[in-house]
Protein backbone atom coordinates (compact mmCIF):
# COMPACT_ATOMS: atom_id res chain seq x y z
CA UNK A 1 0.00 0.00 0.00
CA UNK A 2 2.78 2.28 1.09
CA UNK A 3 4.64 1.49 -2.56
CA UNK A 4 1.48 2.37 -4.22
CA UNK A 5 0.37 5.30 -2.84
CA UNK A 6 4.13 7.02 -3.10
CA UNK A 7 4.09 6.06 -6.79
CA UNK A 8 1.10 7.63 -7.27
CA UNK A 9 1.84 10.77 -5.66
CA UNK A 10 5.43 10.83 -7.99
CA UNK A 11 2.69 11.19 -10.97
CA UNK A 12 1.10 14.59 -10.65
CA UNK A 13 4.43 16.37 -9.97
CA UNK A 14 5.88 14.42 -13.19
CA UNK A 15 3.49 15.31 -14.91
CA UNK A 16 3.46 19.01 -14.42
CA UNK A 17 7.04 18.66 -15.04
CA UNK A 18 5.70 17.27 -18.73
CA UNK A 19 3.46 20.90 -18.96
CA UNK A 20 6.12 23.07 -18.23
CA UNK A 21 8.19 21.77 -20.62
CA UNK A 22 5.53 21.94 -23.26
CA UNK A 23 4.89 25.62 -22.02
CA UNK A 24 8.27 26.46 -22.56
CA UNK A 25 8.83 24.88 -26.28
CA UNK A 26 5.41 26.96 -26.66
CA UNK A 27 6.54 30.22 -25.93
CA UNK A 28 10.06 29.45 -27.79
CA UNK A 29 8.22 29.17 -30.73
CA UNK A 30 6.52 32.36 -30.51
CA UNK A 31 9.63 34.07 -29.06
CA UNK A 32 11.19 33.28 -32.51
CA UNK A 33 7.70 33.77 -34.66
CA UNK A 34 8.34 37.49 -32.66
CA UNK A 35 12.00 38.15 -33.36
CA UNK A 36 11.42 37.40 -37.24
CA UNK A 37 9.26 40.14 -37.45
CA UNK A 38 12.09 43.11 -35.63
CA UNK A 39 14.49 44.53 -38.79
CA UNK A 40 17.44 43.77 -36.87
CA UNK A 41 16.46 40.15 -37.45
CA UNK A 42 15.89 40.59 -40.85
CA UNK A 43 19.41 42.08 -41.27
CA UNK A 44 21.22 39.36 -39.43
CA UNK A 45 19.60 36.85 -41.28
CA UNK A 46 20.13 38.61 -44.61
CA UNK A 47 23.87 38.39 -43.33
CA UNK A 48 23.51 34.81 -42.77
CA UNK A 49 22.08 33.79 -45.58
CA UNK A 50 24.13 36.20 -48.66
CA UNK A 51 27.23 37.04 -48.94
CA UNK A 52 28.71 39.25 -46.87
CA UNK A 53 29.24 42.79 -47.93
CA UNK A 54 31.88 45.28 -46.45
CA UNK A 55 31.05 47.91 -43.98
CA UNK A 56 32.37 51.53 -44.63
CA UNK A 57 34.43 52.54 -41.10
CA UNK A 58 32.70 55.55 -39.48
CA UNK A 59 33.05 59.11 -40.12
CA UNK A 60 35.67 60.17 -37.33
CA UNK A 61 37.62 63.31 -37.99
CA UNK A 62 41.27 63.14 -38.27
CA UNK A 63 42.18 67.27 -38.52
CA UNK A 64 42.26 67.99 -34.68
CA UNK A 65 44.60 70.80 -33.93
CA UNK A 66 46.76 70.01 -30.87
CA UNK A 67 45.11 73.23 -28.08
CA UNK A 68 47.84 75.99 -28.02
CA UNK A 69 48.51 78.43 -24.84
CA UNK A 70 48.06 82.05 -26.90
CA UNK A 71 50.65 84.87 -25.95
CA UNK A 72 48.75 88.26 -25.81
CA UNK A 73 48.72 90.01 -29.13
CA UNK A 74 51.57 92.11 -30.29
CA UNK A 75 51.26 96.21 -30.70
CA UNK A 76 51.26 96.02 -34.60
CA UNK A 77 48.39 93.58 -35.12
CA UNK A 78 45.94 96.11 -34.44
CA UNK A 79 48.23 98.62 -36.75
CA UNK A 80 47.98 96.42 -39.70
CA UNK A 81 44.33 95.30 -39.53
CA UNK A 82 42.63 98.37 -40.28
CA UNK A 83 39.41 99.34 -37.78
CA UNK A 84 40.59 96.20 -35.90
CA UNK A 85 40.23 98.43 -32.82
CA UNK A 86 36.59 99.47 -33.04
CA UNK A 87 35.36 96.20 -32.82
CA UNK A 88 33.09 95.72 -29.63
CA UNK A 89 32.38 92.23 -27.50
CA UNK A 90 28.85 91.34 -26.20
CA UNK A 91 27.51 93.10 -29.38
CA UNK A 92 25.63 93.18 -32.40
CA UNK A 93 27.25 93.95 -35.73
CA UNK A 94 28.13 97.77 -35.45
CA UNK A 95 28.36 99.66 -38.65
CA UNK A 96 31.75 100.79 -37.25
CA UNK A 97 33.36 97.33 -37.37
CA UNK A 98 32.77 96.91 -40.84
CA UNK A 99 36.35 98.06 -42.06
CA UNK A 100 37.66 95.35 -39.91
CA UNK A 101 35.26 92.78 -41.43
CA UNK A 102 36.44 93.19 -44.68
CA UNK A 103 40.09 93.82 -43.63
CA UNK A 104 39.75 90.18 -42.33
CA UNK A 105 38.45 88.85 -45.58
CA UNK A 106 40.44 90.68 -47.80
CA UNK A 107 43.54 89.30 -45.93
CA UNK A 108 41.90 85.49 -46.04
CA UNK A 109 41.98 86.12 -49.99
CA UNK A 110 45.83 86.36 -49.76
CA UNK A 111 46.38 83.05 -48.11
CA UNK A 112 46.39 79.54 -49.20
CA UNK A 113 45.70 76.54 -46.77
CA UNK A 114 49.42 75.79 -45.74
CA UNK A 115 49.68 79.77 -44.63
CA UNK A 116 46.53 79.22 -42.77
CA UNK A 117 47.47 76.36 -40.84
CA UNK A 118 51.10 77.27 -40.16
CA UNK A 119 49.92 80.23 -38.77
CA UNK A 120 46.89 79.39 -36.39
CA UNK A 121 47.55 79.79 -32.74
CA UNK A 122 45.78 76.56 -32.42
CA UNK A 123 42.23 75.12 -31.54
CA UNK A 124 40.68 77.20 -29.28
CA UNK A 125 36.96 76.64 -27.69
CA UNK A 126 33.64 78.47 -26.46
CA UNK A 127 35.03 79.56 -23.38
CA UNK A 128 38.57 80.73 -24.24
CA UNK A 129 36.99 82.90 -26.63
CA UNK A 130 34.62 84.34 -23.94
CA UNK A 131 36.90 84.48 -21.28
CA UNK A 132 39.74 86.36 -23.49
CA UNK A 133 38.34 87.90 -26.54
CA UNK A 134 41.01 90.73 -26.95
CA UNK A 135 43.97 87.59 -26.94
CA UNK A 136 42.04 86.13 -30.39
CA UNK A 137 40.90 89.20 -32.26
CA UNK A 138 42.15 88.95 -35.67
CA UNK A 139 44.56 86.14 -34.70
CA UNK A 140 44.16 82.62 -36.68
CA UNK A 141 42.25 80.04 -34.53
CA UNK A 142 41.08 76.87 -35.37
CA UNK A 143 37.31 75.39 -34.23
CA UNK A 144 36.44 72.00 -34.26
CA UNK A 145 32.76 70.48 -33.94
CA UNK A 146 29.50 69.79 -35.78
CA UNK A 147 27.71 71.91 -38.24
CA UNK A 148 24.45 72.17 -37.44
CA UNK A 149 22.91 74.65 -39.80
CA UNK A 150 23.87 76.35 -43.07
CA UNK A 151 22.80 80.03 -44.28
CA UNK A 152 23.40 82.07 -46.98
CA UNK A 153 23.74 85.83 -46.05
CA UNK A 154 24.14 88.97 -48.18
CA UNK A 155 27.19 91.19 -47.24
CA UNK A 156 27.27 95.23 -47.36
CA UNK A 157 28.86 96.30 -50.91
CA UNK A 158 32.19 96.15 -50.25
CA UNK A 159 35.43 95.98 -53.04
CA UNK A 160 36.60 92.11 -52.74
CA UNK A 161 33.95 90.95 -54.98
CA UNK A 162 32.06 88.85 -52.08
CA UNK A 163 28.33 88.93 -52.98
CA UNK A 164 27.36 86.09 -50.13
CA UNK A 165 29.14 84.09 -47.99
CA UNK A 166 27.63 81.28 -45.81
CA UNK A 167 26.91 81.62 -41.84
CA UNK A 168 27.56 78.20 -40.36
CA UNK A 169 26.18 77.31 -36.61
CA UNK A 170 28.76 74.90 -35.21
CA UNK A 171 28.25 72.71 -32.03
CA UNK A 172 32.02 73.01 -30.81
CA UNK A 173 33.59 69.46 -30.42
CA UNK A 174 32.89 67.92 -27.05
CA UNK A 175 29.31 69.33 -27.03
CA UNK A 176 27.94 72.50 -25.25
CA UNK A 177 24.63 74.44 -25.77
CA UNK A 178 26.15 77.06 -27.04
CA UNK A 179 27.39 77.93 -30.68
CA UNK A 180 30.03 78.78 -32.73
CA UNK A 181 29.73 80.63 -35.62
CA UNK A 182 31.19 80.89 -39.00
CA UNK A 183 31.35 83.22 -42.14
CA UNK A 184 32.52 81.55 -44.79
CA UNK A 185 33.27 82.23 -48.44
CA UNK A 186 32.87 79.01 -49.91
CA UNK A 187 32.17 74.89 -49.28
CA UNK A 188 32.57 72.30 -50.86
CA UNK A 189 30.14 71.43 -54.01
CA UNK A 190 28.55 68.10 -52.02
CA UNK A 191 28.37 69.93 -48.03
CA UNK A 192 25.23 69.27 -47.06
CA UNK A 193 22.68 72.55 -46.57
CA UNK A 194 20.08 73.49 -44.17
CA UNK A 195 19.39 72.52 -40.45
CA UNK A 196 20.39 69.54 -38.28
CA UNK A 197 22.91 68.43 -40.46
CA UNK A 198 25.35 66.80 -38.16
CA UNK A 199 28.51 67.66 -40.48
CA UNK A 200 32.23 67.28 -38.43
CA UNK A 201 34.20 70.47 -39.70
CA UNK A 202 37.35 72.05 -39.13
CA UNK A 203 37.73 75.58 -39.42
CA UNK A 204 40.51 77.74 -39.37
CA UNK A 205 39.98 81.23 -39.44
CA UNK A 206 40.21 85.23 -38.19
CA UNK A 207 38.61 85.30 -34.37
CA UNK A 208 36.21 88.29 -34.92
CA UNK A 209 34.28 89.37 -31.72
CA UNK A 210 31.98 87.49 -28.98
CA UNK A 211 28.76 88.24 -30.79
CA UNK A 212 24.80 88.90 -29.13
CA UNK A 213 22.17 87.77 -30.75
CA UNK A 214 18.35 87.23 -30.34
CA UNK A 215 16.99 84.01 -30.59
CA UNK A 216 13.57 82.57 -29.47
CA UNK A 217 14.53 82.44 -25.53
CA UNK A 218 16.27 85.45 -25.68
CA UNK A 219 19.84 86.62 -25.82
CA UNK A 220 22.83 84.44 -27.08
CA UNK A 221 26.58 84.69 -27.31
CA UNK A 222 28.44 83.21 -30.06
CA UNK A 223 32.47 83.97 -31.02
CA UNK A 224 32.29 84.46 -34.78
CA UNK A 225 35.20 83.01 -37.20
CA UNK A 226 35.62 84.73 -40.46
CA UNK A 227 36.82 81.77 -43.20
CA UNK A 228 37.46 81.87 -46.78
CA UNK A 229 36.56 77.24 -46.44
CA UNK A 230 36.95 74.94 -44.15
CA UNK A 231 37.74 71.06 -43.75
CA UNK A 232 35.38 68.13 -43.96
CA UNK A 233 35.14 65.00 -44.82
CA UNK A 234 32.30 63.31 -47.04
CA UNK A 235 30.41 60.38 -45.24
CA UNK A 236 31.05 57.02 -46.59
CA UNK A 237 28.50 55.51 -48.76
CA UNK A 238 26.77 53.13 -46.10
CA UNK A 239 25.14 50.42 -48.09
CA UNK A 240 21.35 49.64 -47.76
CA UNK A 241 20.11 46.66 -46.02
CA UNK A 242 18.66 44.16 -48.97
CA UNK A 243 14.59 43.43 -47.67
CA UNK A 244 15.13 39.82 -46.70
CA UNK A 245 13.27 37.46 -48.79
CA UNK A 246 10.14 35.41 -48.93
CA UNK A 247 12.55 32.42 -49.02
CA UNK A 248 15.00 33.13 -46.45
CA UNK A 249 11.74 33.81 -44.33
CA UNK A 250 10.64 30.49 -44.76
CA UNK A 251 13.73 29.09 -44.25
CA UNK A 252 13.93 30.94 -40.49
CA UNK A 253 10.84 29.67 -39.64
CA UNK A 254 11.16 26.22 -40.71
CA UNK A 255 14.50 26.10 -38.44
CA UNK A 256 12.00 27.70 -35.47
CA UNK A 257 10.36 24.45 -35.64
CA UNK A 258 12.39 22.46 -36.25
CA UNK A 259 14.42 23.75 -32.69
CA UNK A 260 10.72 23.82 -31.09
CA UNK A 261 9.97 20.27 -32.08
CA UNK A 262 13.36 19.00 -30.81
CA UNK A 263 13.30 20.36 -28.05
CA UNK A 264 9.45 19.25 -27.34
CA UNK A 265 10.63 15.76 -28.00
CA UNK A 266 13.74 16.13 -25.81
CA UNK A 267 11.27 17.44 -23.04
CA UNK A 268 9.14 14.57 -23.48
CA UNK A 269 11.52 11.69 -23.93
CA UNK A 270 13.36 12.77 -20.30
CA UNK A 271 10.01 13.50 -19.05
CA UNK A 272 8.13 9.69 -19.68
CA UNK A 273 6.90 8.08 -16.63
CA UNK A 274 7.65 4.99 -16.08
CA UNK A 275 5.19 2.61 -16.52
CA UNK A 276 4.48 1.07 -12.75
CA UNK A 277 5.38 -2.87 -11.87
CA UNK A 278 2.36 -4.84 -12.94
CA UNK A 279 3.71 -7.54 -10.71
CA UNK A 280 4.19 -7.00 -7.04
CA UNK A 281 7.60 -8.52 -6.23
CA UNK A 282 8.00 -11.89 -4.70
CA UNK A 283 7.78 -11.19 -0.87
CA UNK A 284 4.32 -9.17 -1.72
CA UNK A 285 3.15 -12.21 -3.61
CA UNK A 286 4.18 -14.95 -0.83
CA UNK A 287 3.12 -12.26 2.13
CA UNK A 288 -0.71 -12.29 -0.26
CA UNK A 289 -0.83 -16.26 -0.39
CA UNK A 290 -0.32 -17.01 3.31
CA UNK A 291 -3.09 -14.60 4.42
CA UNK A 292 -5.18 -15.96 1.73
CA UNK A 293 -4.72 -19.43 3.43
CA UNK A 294 -5.17 -18.21 6.69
Amino acid sequence: MRFRSRAKSVKPSRNRWRLWMLVIALGLVLASMRQLDRPHTAQRLEQLFTSPRPTAAPLTPDFHVPVQEADPPEDETEEEIAGLAQVKDKTYFRPAEREAWFSLFEKLQQMDDSQLLSETCGEVSYAQFLQQPEVYRGRLVTIVGKVQREEIEQPAENQLGIDSYHRLWIQPLGGGHWPLVVYCLQLPSDFPRGENLGAPVSVTGFFFKNWSYAYQEGLGLAPVVLASQLDWQPPSVQPQAQPITSQNLIVAITLACVFAAITTWLAMRHTRRRPYATKAPQQFRDLANRESEA
